[in-house]
């Protein structure tokens, strides 16, 4: 390999031009006067950013020594695979951990940004996914952005037709399993996904949840929002729990008017796959046309 002791950097298409990230550095190099950069260490794992107007590109590179030479490896730092039988698309998203978004957002970003399409693989002869880079900024026009931006990336899964959108998935820490579902119309497709770790690269395996825990028929003419609620015994104060809920987001699932959608609380799936019997209590509250605000739990 030839020497390398000025640094380099990763360049990514923009036009007729290049956007590069941040220089990169073997141990033990002259460092330049940059005031950000990136330090590459032989058998460890470096996170690359770069941003490029509203996307987000996330990247990992790692050095090791193969056959007395040293090897650069660049990689998607996420990969999906969909283990259903129905093609599905997802849309990627990423926005800095201190900030918060709506429902509301997520759906304009939806009808605004091209998906990316998961073939079917319901057979482990046919298990190759896709890998996943770009990520759209959802506040990039709203907020200053740099490669030091703390990132949180998450992915929403829907029918490749015009369908509903599923709750947004983070990307963040490995879990054992999530169940959601997808409203279809008046149907609902009930799937459930994993995110494992393996050498600094995440993979969100999709599969078809084939035991949901409750299937709710609205025949009525009003949208209802669902919630998981909870009370303990010495107290008759009960409280909600939000299909999603953290300093980012708040995501009720939904249920549209004369149609069928399966739900499973999160605390039928918190422990898995340590198997416990969960007292299920769920609530309803109206919520205006657009899904845009609760009127009452």
């Amino acid at each position: 390999l030839f020497n390398i002791s000025q640094g380099f950097s990763i360049g990514i298409r923009n036009g007729s031009n290049w956007i590069q990230s941040l220089p990169i550095y073997m141990e033990n190099t002259t460092v330049s006067q940059s005031k950000n950069f990136y330090i590459t260490t032989e058998n460890e794992y470096t996170d690359i950013v770069i941003l490029r107007a509203d996307e987000v590109f996330k990247f990992i590179l790692s050095l090791k020594v193969e056959n007395n030479r040293k090897t650069f490896k660049l990689s998607s730092k996420f990969g999906i695979v969909n283990y259903t039988k129905t093609r599905l698309c997802i849309l990627p998203f990423a926005m800095d951990h201190k900030e918060s978004i709506s429902r509301h957002d997520v759906e304009i970003l939806d009808s605004n940004m091209t998906k990316s399409i998961l073939k079917a693989a319901p057979t482990k002869l046919n298990s190759i996914g896709i890998s996943l880079a770009l990520f759209f900024d959802i506040n990039a026009k709203s907020a200053q952005r740099s490669v030091d931006s703390a990132f949180i990336f998450f992915v929403v899964i829907k029918l490749c037709d015009d369908s509903d959108i599923s709750i947004p998935i983070p990307l963040t820490l490995p879990f054992n399993r999530k169940c959601l579902s997808i409203q279809n119309g008046k149907e609902s497709i009930a799937l459930m996904v994993s995110l494992i770790e393996h050498d600094h690269i995440y993979y969100l395996t999709i599969f078809e949840d084939v035991s949901p825990a409750i299937l709710i028929s609205n025949q009525t003419d009003c949208p209802f929002l669902i919630a998981h609620t909870k009370a303990s015994e010495n107290c008759k104060v009960s409280s909600t729990t939000p299909e999603y809920e953290g300093k980012q987001l708040e995501w009720y699932h939904t249920i549209q008017r004369h149609s069928k959608s399966y739900y499973t609380p999160a605390d039928c799936y918190m422990h898995f796959p340590d198997v416990e019997s969960t007292l299920c209590n769920i609530t309803l509250a109206l919520c205006d046309s657009k899904f845009s605000g609760i009127l009452q739990f």
